[in-house]
């Protein structure tokens, strides 16, 4: 009997900690929000693929505007692109380089997590002949 009141103290512990632990380190609202499936408050972490595309084709990206190569903009991959995340800031980091981008556009072949980034915006973090590079984003 003993055993089973330890057993029950210890359980209780161990749940209080894991929920301190992800309260205080999301906020009550983040998880509620995470727990609804809406992902896009959240970005991804490290290890998103980058790669960078020429912006400047005669054509509007999917958000509706032209994009000039040298702007700091992004086009996100399919799994993460919603209409609702158009010209919403991102904040990326990448060999310790910090920039702010605009969602600016959809890119189809991204996998899950990555962008391909504005001529420019590839530019300020590594040289484009890299061709891939990987780095962490989330939304502003």
């Amino acid at each position: 009997m003993k055993f089973l009141g330890l057993l029950s103290a210890v359980s209780a512990a161990l749940v209080i900690t894991a929920d301190a632990a992800v309260h205080g380190a999301h906020g009550h609202n983040d998880i509620a929000r995470r727990l609804s499936g809406n992902v896009q408050h959240y970005g991804r972490g490290g290890g998103s693929k980058w790669s960078w595309y020429d912006t400047e084709t005669g054509n509007a990206g999917s958000c509706g505007r032209m994009i000039g190569n040298s702007e700091f903009v992004v086009a996100m991959n399919a799994a993460d692109y919603d209409g609702g995340n158009c010209f919403k800031k991102i904040v990326m980091t990448y060999n310790g380089k910090t920039a702010t981008a605009t969602v600016g556009d959809r890119c189809p072949g991204c996998p899950g997590g990555g962008l391909d980034l504005s001529r420019g915006l590839f530019e300020y973090f590594a040289p484009l002949g890299a061709g891939i590079i990987y780095g962490e984003w989330h939304f502003q």
